[in-house]
């Protein structure tokens, strides 16, 4: 499943869910919107963002991890290429054929 796909879903089912939520307040009793009810949510609402923030900085620190990773790899494999190059070009004229192919 896509990024944008996912995060579109996610849009359309919070966007319903405050949705529902604006609908049943009003027809709530009284009871259920006093203040200790309110303070109740707000403790929830502020777990769940502090979980929320805690997962999507772990998903970040994943994708950073694994570009660092791919940069590094790239970076050994042209360094690679090039001491071969190097050590090529100290064997003679014999390997410039070979070292042209390397670098095509």
């Amino acid at each position: 499943m896509g990024s944008l796909l996912l995060g579109g879903l996610v849009f359309v089912f919070l966007s319903a869910a405050t949705s529902i939520g604006l609908i049943v307040r009003d027809r709530l009793p009284d009871h259920h919107l006093n203040a200790e009810s309110k303070d109740v949510i707000r403790l929830a609402t502020a777990v769940v963002g502090t979980l929320s923030a805690l997962a999507l900085g772990l998903l970040i620190a994943s994708a950073k991890s694994t570009y660092d990773n791919a940069e590094v790899e790239m970076r050994t494999a042209a360094a690679r290429v090039l001491l071969l190059d190097r050590v090529m070009a100290q064997y003679g004229p014999e390997t410039d054929k070979a070292r042209q192919l390397l670098v095509n």
